[in-house]
Parts: C-alpha cells; structure tokens; sequence
C-alpha cells in the first residue's frame, strides 16, 4: 500500500492514485472525458458552459440548465467511485 512518510507519521494511501503519481493526470483525462463529452452533449439546447480544472468541475447556465446539468451527472456517476461533493469548501 502506498504512504508518504511525514516525520513521525504515516499517512496511508486508502484509495486511487497517489498525489505526486506522473500517471494520475493521465488516468484523470482518460475517465472522464466521455463524461465530459455526455455533459456538453445533454446540455447543448440549454447553453450550460463547463469548466473542469483537475479534480474540480463546475456550470454556469440558466438556472434549469445547470440543474438538468446537475441530475445528469449526478445520474451518471452513481455507480462509480466518482465522488462528488454537493458544496464547495
């Protein structure tokens, strides 16, 4: 299992890839470009514009688009290890 050492402790990798992983960002573009792609696609008559930016993604829209936009992907990555944070922190 993978670990960063920190002095005295050590942090435990329990899922995904390790920051730090050359390969991450690549693994990132290949999983969710088609998610991606299906957003814009579902969303296209309601003009919602995307921004994805490594981890963090976001709409902006009508207020029905970005919803429609919402659901869509919300529907889409229940069955994944997709997880999405309904707030931001």
């Amino acid at each position: 299992m993978p670990y960063l050492e920190n002095g005295k402790h050590m942090i435990l990798s329990q899922e995904g890839a390790t920051q730090g992983d050359n390969a991450v960002m690549a693994m990132y573009v290949l999983s969710t470009r088609l998610l991606i792609q299906a957003l814009s696609n579902e969303t296209t008559n309601d003009k919602v514009k995307q921004v994805w930016y490594a981890d963090d993604s976001s709409a902006v829209g009508s207020l029905a688009g970005v919803k429609k936009w919402w659901e869509y992907l919300l529907d889409q990555t229940l069955d994944t290890a997709l997880n999405l944070q309904r707030q931001s922190t």
